[in-house]
């Protein structure tokens, strides 16, 4: 009797997992993961470079990475506030497929005016680019509860009132 009552569960399981629902914007966005650089994930906290040298955060590592950009071209990118559409513009124009805007010196009560801003900006630019959005978490941890309806419209949202796109 345990052994029927172990395969009917188990049945029960494997089936509803069958019949689970994902639901995901139909903006054509990140139809893949997206892959590209952000050092939070690579490094996280490790500021430990005497056993962990090649890992960690250091001021060798991050003019190391700036002195990369420089010579690459990407100097003076992204210094003042309020130029949403030309710094849009100019990542559009060198092809970038993903944009991460982190919040740092912002008031988190501003976040739910800025985060739009920048999202008008990207659509405008006619390119689809990626909006890896981080207001909410800034706003929790200020104590500030995010507005997750605004979140849901303008993080990703390509087109007005997008609709989501379900897959079984």
């Amino acid at each position: 009797m345990t052994r029927a009552i172990m395969v009917a569960v188990l049945l029960f399981v494997m089936g509803a997992s069958l019949a689970t629902v994902a639901s995901g914007l139909n903006n054509g966005l990140a139809l893949t993961p997206p892959m590209g650089w952000l050092s939070w994930e690579r490094f996280l906290c490790n500021v430990d470079c005497k056993n962990d040298p090649d890992n960690c955060i250091s001021e060798q590592l991050y003019k190391k990475m700036a002195d990369i950009l420089v010579s690459d071209g990407y100097k003076d990118v992204g210094y003042e506030l309020g130029f949403y559409q030309i710094d849009t513009e100019t990542y559009a124009g060198w092809g970038v497929d993903m944009l991460k805007l982190d919040g740092c010196y912002a008031a988190p009560a501003l976040m739910d005016v800025l985060y739009p801003e920048v999202t008008r900006a990207l659509n405008n630019t006619g390119r689809d680019i990626l909006f890896s959005c981080s207001w909410p978490a800034y706003q929790v941890d200020k104590g500030q509860k995010p507005d997750y309806k605004s979140i849901a419209q303008h993080c990703n949202n390509t087109a007005e009132n997008s609709p989501p796109v379900e897959v079984c």
